[in-house]
């Protein structure tokens, strides 16, 4: 009976009060550990929002470093003065070099 009713909804009707305090006290403890629980689901959903939101803005920035490298490739910048304004690294500034070439 005590194994289940931490579970249950309500105490069960009884006249002794300390019964009545220890399946209240069931019930608290259960609510609890169901806040607790949701709390921390909450906590990793928003964590999850955040990374997400954060992976997005690194990839927005990261296409808009390529974009206007690859604008000043075709200003025949160098690569050098390309790396440092848009701090890609070379080898990605090289890869967008070579696939500008094959178009």
């Amino acid at each position: 009976l005590i194994a289940t009713s931490a579970s249950a909804t309500s105490a069960p009707k009884t006249t002794d009060k300390a019964i009545a305090d220890a399946y209240s006290r069931l019930q608290v403890k259960n609510a609890s550990r169901n806040l607790i629980t949701e709390i921390a689901r909450d906590m990793v959903t928003k964590a999850e929002i955040l990374t997400r939101i954060n992976d997005a803005r690194v990839e927005g920035v990261t296409e808009a470093n390529k974009a206007t490298a690859r604008r000043m490739l075709a200003k025949n910048m160098s690569i050098e003065d390309i790396v440092e304004i848009t701090t890609l690294s070379q080898a990605d500034v090289l890869e967008l070099q070579k696939e500008m070439s094959k178009n």
